[in-house]
């Protein structure tokens, strides 16, 4: 949740959307967690929010940022695993919206607003551009068959993405 954005109203009309409930307004930065390290001491805050704080929530969408399930890399003649987050996620991405925009025969423009309607339109029917993430947590939030903070909207389909998308 962000605290420096209010909640935007293409998001703010969606169920699932969250505020700072009164036992949890604090934010947290754990610079010694990790791959394989879980430790969650010299937490550093990051924020403190009033309860009922309506930010911007984050993310819109997931994939896969884990380093336990993520990337095997290839460097100076050899391979490494365990490697992972959104240094890994953010090009995938840009490199999805480049191939939307490619396949549009033009610029897709604001997103963000179009992803939302596109779950408004299709939730996680077959058509859907979104797959529910429905377990697991980001240390904060719970995932579900919903939007939440946690895993946003889901993953993509990226075909039906581009239907959605279609101009």
């Amino acid at each position: 949740m962000s605290s420096a954005f209010p909640i935007p109203s293409w998001q703010g009309r969606l169920s699932g959307t969250q505020a700072t409930p009164a036992n949890f307004n604090t934010l947290y930065y754990y610079p010694n967690y990790g791959p394989g390290n879980p430790d969650q001491s010299g937490a550093e805050v990051w924020a403190v929010l009033p309860p009922g704080y309506v930010g911007r929530n984050v993310p819109d969408v997931s994939l896969n940022a884990d380093p336990f399930t993520g990337y095997l890399t290839y460097f100076a003649g050899s391979f490494s695993a365990g490697w992972g987050g959104t240094s890994f996620v953010a090009p995938q991405l840009n490199g999805i919206a480049a191939l939307l925009t490619q396949a549009n025969e033009g610029r897709l423009g604001f997103l963000n607003p179009q992803l939302y309607h596109a779950f408004q339109k299709y939730g996680y029917s077959s058509r859907s551009p979104f797959h529910a993430i429905t377990t697991g947590t980001n240390l904060y939030w719970q995932a579900g068959a919903h939007y939440n903070p946690a895993s946003g909207l889901g993953t993509l389909n990226v075909v039906n993405l581009g239907t959605a998308l279609d101009h």
